[in-house]
């Protein structure tokens, strides 16, 4: 699970300067999109894993990543005012949920608080670490 932002690369400095908070990928438009390849990157992006321990509870995980964006809300709200696009990536795989999800509504702060999209990611052969 991860907050990803698209397209406000002017804001990345800022957003390093907050306290207790590091992007777990940050890439400008025009870099490559991997060691071994010819395609570049479309857009700026920043993004945020709430954490690595899938053993958490998807609530569990969203109340995670407030945590650590709550304290700099005014600073993300601004960001992804500018922003061509934001969201929180859910990762969903199919062996995870027995086929149904639940978010109690205090998980959602984070969707709500920012006015950000949600993005469901079933892709089962994402690497782990990726949007999950």
């Amino acid at each position: 699970m991860s907050l990803r932002i698209f397209g406000a690369g002017q804001w990345h400095a800022r957003l390093a300067e907050l306290e207790g908070v590091r992007p777990t990928h940050e890439y400008r438009k025009g870099d490559p999109q991997g060691v071994s390849t010819k395609f570049r990157c479309e857009h700026d992006g920043w993004v945020l894993h709430a954490t690595s321990d899938r053993s958490l509870e998807m609530h569990e995980q969203l109340e995670l990543l407030w945590s650590v964006v709550e304290q700099h809300k005014r600073v993300f709200a601004e960001c992804i005012a500018d922003a061509d696009h934001a969201d929180v990536c859910l990762g969903l795989l199919s062996d995870d949920s027995g086929g149904l999800v639940g978010i109690p509504p205090a998980a959602l702060r984070l969707i709500r608080e920012l006015d950000v999209g949600v993005t469901l990611n079933f892709d089962m052969g994402a690497v782990i670490g990726d949007d999950a």
